[in-house]
Order: structure tokens, then C-alpha cells, then sequence
């Protein structure tokens, strides 16, 4: 669950972590096997790497043709995982798990459904280093599309049933975990009439059963891509609503009984859209995403915020000439640090990463590293608690491979 925490920073604490980077900054990544659990990583050779700026951080590249990060969740400077997926030139769309070992990464083995034409893990979130939770979606052998759930137990990775609405097509985007006990996954379904309509699961600790949610008239195209979590009664879901003509936010709310719409902001009259949310406390929720004018106009960056009573549109750069800003991650470690990740688009479709800081008072772009001169995307951020340290993955392409890209800053 993301939540406030004001700590004081240990200066061994950062040391620490900052000399961990400094060992994964060099470390040769030749072997990409994938592990059916962490193992400890031998002695590297380290070169000085500077702290207070966003640097990459090599991983294994385990598919020869396709490989993605979609999600990513700290538990601690010395676990970390990341989510997404793979695929060879001429084999299937496979579900990637990759974990942090302070001085490493590398592939966690991970089920795929049987008989799956394509498999993807979107969203992760840990509970502890023996209770972890990611979600995605798959196809069966029918092409139909379903969600995924799978769950760590400190040892192995399984896939857990989940229910479908009505037997229909549906997919988890997001995933937040209050406790073992209370665990919350949102995405979409599409109904009998071929509509998408919100859906929300939640876990109790045994089983996943679908929670009502609302759709603003069920007659829209509505997703949710995000989930956040203040306390067991209080939880923000976030994604958009889509008509013929145009787009706007959809915010969602649980107040320990039942899901609602809460009215949220749009700044464009064609598109709007929030694709991530991270609460501080019950009066400071920040949400991102982008929007635009018309169909084929270049997008801008969206941010809204939440003050206790309702949510407002907050002022966000964007890259000057870019042809596209989008935010697809947020996450925060105080009221006056939170970071939001996603890409620009240089023109053509060459997008390059952009990290965009709170201060407290304003956002602002923060510098931040592509590989080479091919698109590079951050779909996700995570903080590590107890530390303003914060990881950062997506993807970059060349001419012949899709590879993970992940980024770190402490």
C-alpha cells in the first residue's frame, strides 16, 4: 500500500544503496536463465557512479525478439521486482518476472496459462519478501483475452484463479496490497453488448471475487488502469471513459462498502485520460495521465490532485516541440517528493523517457537517460521505503530487438 512516510535518511542507509548501484552499474549481464528464486550474486568490480541523478541500470534480455517491463514494486533497497513480458522471434508473447538483489538483476521463473496464445504481466505489488502479487492478462487458444492474477510465496510463482464477469473477455491493469488479507486488482471487461466496463477484484486472503463498480452510464467505453490505497476504506481507482466523440477521466472511489464515481477535471474537449494514481494521505492524492484536442493532436501531459474535497487539474510541463507527452507512472515518497515517469515523442513515434518532479510547490523535468537514439518508454515507478530511492521501468528498441529499460535514482 503506498502511504505517507517521513523518515529521517540514514547516511549509511543511502551509502549502502547508492554502492549497490554502483556494483549492478558494471556487472556483465551475459546469463538471462531464468531462476525459480532469488540467488545471491558474486562479487562484482565496481566503478564510482554519482547519486542524485537518474541513471540506467542493466538487466537481462531473456527474449530474442520482444521484451517489456510494465510494473514495478520495492520492498527494500535488496528486493525489488519488476513485471512485464517476452517473446522469441517465432514463439509467443511470454509473462517476464525480473528481482532486485541489491547488486543484480535478474529472471524469476514465472507460469504462463496452458495452452496461451500470448501471456503479460501489467501491474506488481508486494506485501513482503514471501507475499507478492502481480496481474496482467492473456489469451487462451481462442484468441478471447482474460486476466491473470499470479502470486509469490517467497518461493515459487503460481497462477491464482480469478473470476470473469459473466464468462466475458476482461484484463487487470492495476494491483494495490493493503495487507495479506486485502489485496485490490482493477481493469475492464467487455460486456454482451461488446462494451468495456470497469472491473474491479479483491482478494480476501483465500479467494478473488469481482466487487460492484460503476460505469458512467454503461453505454461508454470505460477502463481502469490504476489502483491506490490510504486505508482499507478509503481507495482511489483511476483510467478514462470513452465515447464516439471524445474521452474524459474516470475516477473511481471505495469507501469500505461500495465503489462510486467521483467527479474528476478534464482539459481537453476530445481526449483525457489517467493511467496512474499514488496516495500520500487521505487529502493528498496525485493522479497522471495526458490528453489532447482533437484526434491526431499532440498530447499533453495530464496531472490532477486530490485536496480532501475534490479533485483539480495541477500544472504540468511538457517537453517544448514534442510531438506527444504522456505520463504513464507515479509514485511518491513524501507531500514534496513524487516522481512521474513516461515518454515524449521526438517526432515519428521516437519517444524518449520523461521523468517529471514535485518540489512541493510546482513540477518540473528532471534530465533523464535513454539508450541510444531509438524509443525508449517508462511505464512505471516505484519508491523504496525508508529511502528516496526510486526505480523507474519501461522499454527501448533498436532496429531488431525490444528490450527492458530501468532506471534508477537515489
Amino acid at each position: 500500500m503506498e502511504k505517507s512516510r517521513m523518515f529521517k535518511i540514514s547516511g549509511i542507509f543511502l551509502l549502502s544503496f547508492c554502492l549497490a548501484l554502483l556494483f549492478a552499474s558494471c556487472a556483465a549481464q551475459s546469463s538471462v536463465g531464468a531462476l525459480s528464486s532469488p540467488t545471491a550474486a558474486a562479487s562484482q568490480t565496481t566503478s564510482p557512479v554519482l547519486c542524485q541523478q537518474w541513471r540506467i541500470i542493466s538487466g537481462p534480455t531473456p527474449g530474442s525478439y520482444y521484451n517489456s517491463l510494465n510494473g514495478v514494486a520495492a520492498i527494500s533497497t535488496g528486493a525489488v521486482w519488476a513485471v512485464g513480458s517476452y517473446a522469441d522471434s517465432s514463439g509467443p508473447q511470454r509473462t517476464l518476472i525480473e528481482y532486485w538483489d541489491s547488486y543484480r538483476w535478474q529472471v524469476i521463473k514465472s507460469p504462463n496459462p496452458t495452452g496461451a496464445l500470448n501471456a503479460q504481466l501489467l501491474g506488481v505489488a508486494a506485501i513482503s519478501g514471501s507475499n507478492v502479487w502481480a496481474i496482467g492478462t492473456y489469451n487462451d487458444k481462442n484468441n478471447a483475452v482474460h486476466a491473470l492474477i499470479e502470486h509469490w510465496n517467497g518461493t515459487a510463482w503460481s497462477i491464482v484463479s480469478s473470476p470473469a464477469p459473466n464468462g466475458s473477455q476482461d484484463q487487470l491493469y492495476g494491483v494495490v496490497a493493503i495487507s495479506a488479507s486485502n489485496v485490490w486488482a482493477v481493469g475492464y471487461y467487455v460486456n454482451s453488448q461488446f462494451v468495456e466496463q470497469p472491473l474491479i477484484e479483491h482478494w480476501n486472503g483465500s479467494a478473488w471475487s469481482i466487487v460492484s463498480s460503476q460505469a458512467p452510464n454503461g453505454t461508454t467505453q470505460d477502463q481502469l488502469f490504476s489502483v491506490t490505497a490510504i486505508s482499507a476504506s478509503n481507495i482511489w481507482a483511476v483510467g478514462s471513459s470513452h465515447t464516439k466523440q471524445a474521452s474524459k477521466t474516470l475516477i473511481e472511489h471505495w469507501n469500505g462498502s461500495s465503489w462510486s464515481i467521483v467527479s474528476s477535471p478534464n482539459t481537453q474537449s476530445a481526449g483525457n485520460g489517467l493511467n496512474s494514481v499514488t496516495a500520500i494521505s487521505a487529502s493528498n492524492i496525485w493522479a497522471v495521465g495526458e490528453s489532447y484536442s482533437q484526434y491526431g493532436s499532440p498530447s499533453q501531459t495530464l496531472i490532477e490532485h486530490w485536496n480532501g474535497s475534490a479533485w483539480g487539474i495541477v500544472s504540468s510541463p511538457n517537453v517544448a516541440g514534442a510531438q506527444n507527452n504522456d505520463l504513464l507512472g507515479i509514485a511518491a515518497t513524501s507531500s514534496n517528493n513524487i516522481w512521474a515517469v513516461g515518454r515524449w515523442d521526438a517526432g515519428s513515434q521516437n519517444y524518449r523517457t520523461l521523468i517529471e518532479h514535485w518540489n512541493g510547490s510546482a513540477w518540473g523535468i528532471v534530465s533523464s537517460p535513454n539508450t541510444g537514439a531509438t524509443p525508449n518508454t517508462l511505464q512505471a515507478v516505484a519508491w523504496v521505503p525508508t529511502l528516496p530511492s526510486v526505480w523507474a521501468v519501461g522499454s527501448h528498441f533498436s532496429s531488431t530487438l525490444s528490450e527492458p529499460l530501468i532506471e534508477s535514482y537515489c
